[in-house]
């Protein structure tokens, strides 16, 4: 693997430069939408699945989407709320918890030798009921200062015209394929660092306040996904799909997330979506391990 395929590195690097060198970020934020529908029409480029398997899929896919929306979401909000209250971090917590899960979910649960084809449906059930879930969740638990039409436009935008665009490229996929990874590391990196440095003086100024966002990331991410892998191996549940639905129970989209945060709402509320990438990282190291522990 090439050091611009390496996706680790494109979480934090950025982070690192953001820090250091925040004076371009206003700049860069400004192009944020751009670089995000790119980074998602090449990744949705993974869902390659047919009408059938969808049928198919369809009783997984569900309970993939209720463990991403009902367990994972609730779990945030309600950390959030204990610990971030009527603070513009709680507002990136919902957020967080009204996107749908990550599209990495689908090669991390190749590469952990789970059902492929539950994290494919479920990543497609998911991004299609985000232009319901998200909005709904958005203005139920921040309020009467949302404007909900604006969230279902943006939503619109940096969902249905990747899915769009995406369906183009599986057309011709000898025009991605090669560089398909160091273009999304890039786009990512991109949003990262104009978060980041937007936020800078908060995270260099005042570090202890920042404690309660990164419980609660720890907490909700490595908490329902653990229990998940656990109970539903207890349950019989096949190995490779309790990967899958382990994996959809602690992965949100953070690029989404900040994305739809900066656009909308505050540069402070865009922040637990970055760093949540470093997070999920982690998880996914974590969970190998346990996977071959037990």
């Amino acid at each position: 693997m090439s050091l611009l395929e390496n996706t680790a590195l494109f979480f934090t690097v950025p982070i690192i430069i953001g820090l250091a060198y925040p004076q371009l970020s206003p700049l860069t934020g400004a192009f944020i939408i751009p670089f995000f529908i790119v980074a998602a029409t090449l990744s949705l480029t993974h869902m390659k699945t047919s009408r059938k398997d969808i049928r198919r899929n369809a009783p997984v896919s569900l309970k993939a989407v209720l463990l991403s929306y009902g367990l994972l979401s609730s779990v945030t909000i309600i950390l959030a709320y204990l610990l971030l209250p009527n603070t513009d971090y709680f507002t990136g917590f919902v957020i967080l918890a009204a996107a749908p899960p990550a599209v990495a979910v689908i090669p991390f649960t190749y590469l952990l030798k789970g059902d492929t084809k539950a994290a494919l449906g479920g990543e497609l059930l998911s991004y299609l009921l985000a232009l319901g879930f998200a909005p709904l969740i958005t203005f139920v638990f921040i309020g009467q200062s949302v404007d909900v039409f604006e969230i279902v436009k943006t939503l619109s935008l940096i969902i249905l015209l990747p899915l769009f665009l995406s369906r183009l490229l599986l057309r011709h996929p000898h025009y991605t394929d090669r560089y398909q990874k160091i273009i999304v590391n890039f786009c990512f990196g991109f949003i990262n660092y104009s978060v980041i440095g937007l936020n800078h003086e908060a995270i260099l100024m005042e570090p202890l306040s920042l404690a309660p966002v990164f419980a609660v990331h720890l907490l909700a991410v490595f908490i329902p996904g653990t229990l998940v892998y656990f109970i539903g191996r207890k349950m019989n549940v096949e190995k490779g799909r309790c990967i899958a639905y382990t994996l959809f129970s602690s992965i949100k989209n953070g690029g989404m997330t900040a994305t739809l945060a900066l656009i909308l709402f505050s540069p402070a509320a865009s922040l637990p979506g970055a760093i949540h990438g470093p997070f999920t990282i982690a998880f996914f190291l974590f969970f190998e391990y346990l996977l071959r522990r037990c």
